[in-house]
């Protein structure tokens, strides 16, 4: 027989609990990640916002990773998102705003994101400007 906390759902242990296991060093980086996902998923996108601030490379990505994919995250969001430190951070909100963005929006971005505070990054100019003018 299995005890109950074995077979709990991983909503029962908590965003806090899933986000501490990935921190322990022992754990293996997929199974980190793995564990991020799912604080993620279990706390949502405040969760994610959360991760996405922090210092750690991994959790600011897994953050990321599930703002930019969630539906309800805003372009103000995104943005933040475009100015982290971390291209691993930057990517995900460059392809949510490529996948959702009208051209119009891109071409307001294109212009106003090396203007904003924080000054800005050549892979998401890059990114944009491809999108927009490069592509057949």
């Amino acid at each position: 027989m299995h005890s109950h906390a074995q077979n709990a759902p991983v909503d029962a242990l908590g965003g806090p609990a899933l986000v501490a296991g990935a921190a322990v060093s022992v754990v293996r980086s997929e199974d980190a990640r793995t564990l991020l996902d799912a604080a993620c998923t279990v706390g949502g996108p405040d969760t994610a916002l959360s991760l996405s601030r922090s210092d750690d490379p991994k959790h600011a990505a897994a953050g990321a990773a599930y703002l930019a994919a969630h539906p309800a995250t805003t372009d103000d969001a995104l943005n933040v998102l475009l100015h982290h430190q971390d291209a691993a951070v930057r990517r995900p909100a460059i392809d949510a705003y490529l996948a959702r963005a009208e051209p119009e929006r891109l071409r307001q971005l294109l212009d106003e994101y090396p203007r904003e505070p924080g000054g800005y990054f050549y892979d998401v100019m890059a990114a944009l400007d491809w999108h927009l003018y490069a592509q057949p």
